[in-house]
Formats: structure tokens, sequence, C-alpha cells
């Protein structure tokens, strides 16, 4: 299987982070699948190697995914240390369905700084140089690599050309430093990524900073990649590459006259919750039918909330639904089933239906400012160099909302007048 041949019909790549069993993933995955190209599923290297317990609990995911649509191809990503390994965990991977494998380079939490992968790899040029050449040897499948951009680009580039050296097929460049990560983060350097792409000869894959489908296209274009990866902004919203997905922007722009866009900002706000909902239950059915078994006891139920409370992460901030995010939150500890929490989400769609009219949206800044994906950031100054374009958030939210709400306002009073006055023509 070539990727550049497939990132021509299919240029969206879903990336899917933890450290849990992968088939705990299922049911979101499931969701997604009919928008995704290539699912990254992450192991250790010394895990796959060491443990048959650890193999039985990572490598049987490909059975429930089969069915699906789009469901070709599946990259598992190795997080390694050591060629031998490394190695020996290719090996093992080749006999699990899978189409691919790929070295993590891009990982900078903490645990991956003591374990010495990931990001922290990547200064050690020799060290990987000799991981991924071990890895091509002992494949039967492409290998490609994960990276993060260094504070210096010529270091990045020369980092670049090194891993495309050992024989690897694809390479995906996360616009960020390892330091530029939660309260840290910034906006992603595209034109690194754009630099990349220039600098090598295999198919690069942009990721960072994809937030809405409007963001797909201007990365596509600000770097020309081949393809963009999302991982975190598809934890909350599955239907991010959908082609159906409707964005406030667009709502807003399509728009005739100022007083017809406004009213498309807040009536998209309302929208774009409906589909979290419709979201939600449509991955609680999937749970349902492939429940997350390999953590026992309550931690099943603790991943099952965990993609719920992502997923109506929006909805859940408005202050309304504060009493159902607790009751969320509990439920791990209460013996609750899938369908206590469908339940539950049935009762928050209910007050949301009835208690609409009294929500106020701030359109698309405040949506982003209550966002999973921004969850780490209060405000982001959006003024680096690729940045896209976005414009910077709200100082305050409550300000943005205080300001939509005298809007509305004058809107409604300007409907009134308008109604008046075609009852003065009748």
């Amino acid at each position: 299987m070539r990727f550049r041949d497939c990132l021509r019909t299919r240029p969206f790549i879903r990336a899917l982070l933890s450290s849990a069993p992968a088939p705990t993933a299922v049911p979101s995955l499931l969701l997604q699948q009919r928008l995704t190209l290539v699912l990254h599923l992450t192991h250790l290297a010394w895990g796959l190697w060491r443990s048959a317990k650890y193999r039985s609990g990572n490598l049987d995911f490909a059975p429930a995914l089969e069915g699906a649509s789009n469901s070709r191809p599946v990259i598992a990503q190795l997080a390694a240390n050591d060629p031998s390994t490394a190695a020996e965990a290719v090996r093992i991977l080749q006999g699990s369905s899978v189409d691919g494998i790929d070295l993590n380079l891009g990982c900078p939490q903490a645990i991956a700084k003591r374990g010495d992968y990931g990001a922290y790899l990547l200064p050690q040029q020799d060290r990987v140089q000799a991981i991924l050449t071990a890895m091509v040897a002992a494949s039967s499948v492409p290998i490609s690599a994960k990276i993060r951009i260094q504070s210096d680009l010529a270091q990045t580039l020369e980092i670049a050309k090194m891993i495309e050296s050992t024989g690897v097929s694809l390479l995906t460049v996360h616009g960020r430093t390892a330091k530029e990560n939660k309260t840290a983060v910034a906006a992603p350097s595209l034109d690194a990524i754009g630099a990349i792409v220039r600098a090598v000869t295999i198919p690069v894959i942009a990721n960072g900073g994809l937030e809405h489908p409007g963001d797909i296209q201007k990365i596509l274009s600000a770097t020309g990649a081949a393809g963009v990866m999302s991982s975190e902004a598809l934890l909350e919203n599955p239907a991010l590459f959908s082609s159906t997905f409707t964005h406030a922007a667009a709502a807003a722009a399509a728009a005739s006259d100022e007083e017809e866009a406004e009213v498309a900002i807040v009536v998209s706000g309302a929208m774009m919750s409906r589909q979290q909902l419709s979201l939600a239950f449509q991955y609680l059915a999937l749970a349902a039918v492939h429940y997350p078994v390999f953590y026992g006891g309550s931690g099943g139920m603790n991943c099952v909330m965990s993609h719920v409370f992502k997923i109506l992460y929006r909805v859940l901030d408005l202050e309304m639904f504060h009493s159902h995010r607790a009751r969320l939150a509990g439920m791990g500890k209460q013996n609750s089933t899938v369908s206590d929490v469908v339940e539950l989400v049935h009762e928050i769609s209910a007050l949301f239906e009835t208690k609409q009219d009294e929500i106020i949206f701030g359109g698309v800044e405040e949506v982003r400012s209550t966002s999973w994906y921004r969850r780490h950031r209060k405000r982001e100054s959006e003024n680096s160099s690729g940045s896209g374009g976005r414009p910077p958030l709200p100082v305050d939210a409550l300000d943005r909302k205080a300001e939509i709400r005298l809007r509305m306002q004058q809107l409604k009073v300007r409907k009134e007048e308008r109604r008046r006055r075609q009852q003065a023509l009748t």
C-alpha cells in the first residue's frame, strides 16, 4: 500500500492518543470511521516485546473495525528508544493486520521525558537514525515517523532529511516544539511545516492547530502538505472531517445582510450544540455494543464517561448544565451503565430544547474559548508566524456574552419595528 496514493483521495488522518489498550477506543473510532484515513494506535515497544497479555489486549481491535467503511489503512505507532526492541516490536505488529508502523518522535509529555522517547529523542539524531533503520529493515509494511519541530528551523530540517534517509515512507510534523504544550501551547508554525515539505521528497502530514473544518484547506494551502492530522479536536467533534458539518462562519458568510449574519452566528451556536448531543447519542450506541472491557471494574465506565464529557464539553460548560456535569463525573463510582449515561444525555437534550431561548451563544470566538481543544488556554496570541489568519480570542468571555446579548436585544427591537411597519402597510 502506497500512502501517497491514499492521501490523494483522503488526506484526513485521525491520531488516537491513549495509553489505554486499543480496544477501549473502538466505539470512538467507529464513529469517526467514515471520516478517517489513518488511525494511529500507540503501543510501547517493550510491552509488545515482553508481554503476551499486553499483545492480546492491544492487537485484537482490528476485527471490530473490519466491517466499517474506509477502515484502511491502519497504522500502529510505537514508542521506542532502542533499535533491537523496536525491530522486534515491528516483527510482532506485522502479524496483526496493520498497514504501516510509525515511530513516535513527537510526544511532549513528562512520561516521555522520563522514558527517553517521543520528542525527547529527536536531539539524539544518531539514535533516531539507528532505530528507524532497524525498523525499516525488519518490516514488510511501510514505516513512518511523527516529529515535533525544534526551536531552530535549520535543526528541524536536518532531522527531517535524516529521517527520510532511513527509508521511511511518510513523515508527520507537529508544528510546535515539545515545550509548547498544554498551558504553554502556541499557534503551530505552518511556515516550518511548509519548509519541511519542500526539503523532503516523501509525503508530509501537517499536524497541529486543526480545530474546525475551515482550518483544513488553510493548513494544506499554507504548507503544501499531503494531508492533515487531528487528535484532540476529533475527541470533541468526531464529525470534524465530515462534509456535512455546518460551521458558524459558513452560515454567517452566506447571510445576505448584517442582521441576518447576526442571527446566523447565534443560531449556529445552537446547531453546534445539537450536533454534539447527536454525536453523544451515536457514541453511546456504539459503546453499548463495543464496551471497553479491558479496564475491568468501573474503568470501562470511566472511559465512556470521558468520551461523552469531551463531546459535550461546550454544552456542559453552560451554567445550567453544571449539575449534569457533576452527575456524569460521579457515574464511575456508582456502578452506572451505558444506559444510565444515555438517560442523562436525554435529560440534557430535553433541558437544552426547553431553555435554548435563554442560552446566549457567542458564535465562533466564544465557542472556541469554551472548547475541549482550548481547555488549557484562556487566551492565545495568534499573531505568530503561520497562525492561519485566525483572530485572537476575546480577553473576557463574559464581555463577549454581554455584547452578544445586547446585539440580540437590538435585533429584537428592529424586528418588532419591521413588524409594525408591515402591519401599517396592510
